[in-house]
Parts: C-alpha cells; sequence; structure tokens
C-alpha cells in the first residue's frame, strides 16, 4: 500500500489492484514433478509488465485501518498450475512438451520454457506489482514511463522498481533477463535493469497474448531462447 499512503494515485479515481506474485522453477516443480537433469545451471529472469488475470484469481481483502481494499492472487497460484485435461482419466499434471498440449499460454507456457530448456533456475515475475485500474471498473490502464516527477505513472514505477524489482533482481542475478513483449522491455529500460546488471543478456520475446497462433509464439520465443543459451556456452 506504499503507493496509496505516499498519495500517488492523483486523485480517488483510481486504484491499484491485483496484486503480483513471482514464481520460480521449484514452484512449478512442486505444482508438477522434479525437472530431469541436464540443461545450463544459469539463472534467468522472465518479467511481465503488470499484473493482469481474471477477477477470480483473487477475493478482495480489506485493510480497515488504512481504508484500502486490495485483491491478491489468494484464489490461484494461476502462474504455476498446468492443469490434466478434465476428460482424462489420468488426473496426474504434466509437464507440456510441445504447443499442443498448452491450455494456456502463461502457466501452462512458463511450465513449457522450463522443461524445453530445462531452466533449473528460472524466476516469473512482472516488473510493476499492482495493476493499474479506473476505480469503477476492471479496465486495464498501461503505465507510461516517464521523466517528469510530478507524474502519477513515474512515482508509481519509481517506488515499485526501488521497493521490489530492483532488490528481486539484486538476489535473482540473472544471466540473462527475458522480456514478454516490447512494453516489458521499455518497462526494465526504464527501471535501468541494463546498469543494474550490466553483464545481463537482455531479451525481447514475444508476448503470451501476441496476435498470431500458439504455435508460432512458441517456435519464435524458442529460438530466441536457444540463441541466448548458446552465447553462454
Amino acid at each position: 500500500m506504499s503507493c496509496e499512503k505516499n498519495g500517488f494515485l492523483d486523485n480517488g479515481d483510481f486504484r491499484l489492484n491485483k496484486m503480483s506474485h513471482a514464481a520460480d522453477t521449484e514452484d512449478f516443480e512442486k505444482s508438477i514433478c522434479d525437472l530431469p537433469p541436464g540443461g545450463l545451471d544459469v539463472s534467468v529472469a522472465f518479467l511481465l509488465e503488470s499484473p493482469g488475470g481474471g477477477s477470480s484469481l483473487g477475493e478482495p481483502i480489506k485493510y480497515v485501518a488504512e481504508g484500502i481494499t486490495k485483491r491478491p492472487p489468494n484464489g490461484q497460484y494461476y502462474w504455476t498450475t498446468p492443469q490434466p485435461d478434465s476428460s482424462s482419466t489420468d488426473q496426474t499434471p504434466t509437464w507440456p512438451k510441445d504447443a499442443s498440449e498448452l491450455k494456456n499460454l502463461y502457466g501452462d507456457y512458463f511450465a513449457h520454457l522450463i522443461w524445453t530448456h530445462k531452466f533449473h533456475n528460472a524466476y516469473f515475475t512482472n516488473i510493476v506489482k499492482c495493476n493499474l485500474t479506473k476505480r469503477d471498473n476492471e479496465k486495464f490502464i498501461r503505465y507510461e514511463p516517464t521523466i517528469n516527477p510530478d507524474n502519477r505513472d513515474f512515482k508509481i514505477l519509481t517506488n515499485c522498481c526501488r521497493l521490489f524489482l530492483n532488490q528481486e533482481m539484486t538476489i535473482i542475478d540473472p544471466a540473462i533477463i527475458f522480456y514478454f513483449g516490447k512494453k516489458s522491455k521499455s518497462l526494465g529500460d526504464y527501471a535501468e535493469l541494463n546498469r543494474l546488471l550490466p553483464a545481463a543478456q537482455m531479451v525481447t520475446l514475444w508476448h503470451p497474448a501476441a496476435h498470431c497462433s500458439p504455435s508460432q509464439i512458441v517456435s519464435h520465443n524458442d529460438k530466441l531462447i536457444r540463441a541466448a543459451l548458446d552465447k553462454l556456452k
């Protein structure tokens, strides 16, 4: 609630909601099964813009003393739960091994990336930790990087990166940062992650919601990921 307490929302028309969580390889292994050995033992980070997801992902929690209501993702750990087909007799979760097995391009796709490239130390998170919306609806509002210190987005982005993202990336210390989409990359540049992690490769992938087929997204991104990993060998 740091941004609200500091008055960064301009007025009462906006709210920060749907707070982000992160996930790593171990979280996926707990949901599915242990990852087979092999692959490069390097730390990588996959960064998205800010949390979205459906309203069913969390029940609202009201912090009475502050007069603020938030919706954390407490209804479903939505990045790490590849589920078996409901029509199948085998209900054991499995690692999605190709695009045809993906039911969605978030949790299932991230599990596919871990399996395909044997990422034993992969970390997934959003750059900005809260979803910005108008108070009277859930419509997503994009953050627009700016250098104007009086601007709402400047205050939110700077505060969020200072409190969370920079500390996350310092701890994870990734050899490669994979950005999902150009907007994510622009926010990473705004956060000056290239200065924080000068030795890390920065690679921009297609976003899971790109306007093309799942197989095209998977194929395109796999090529970029393999090329980045080859540079570490």
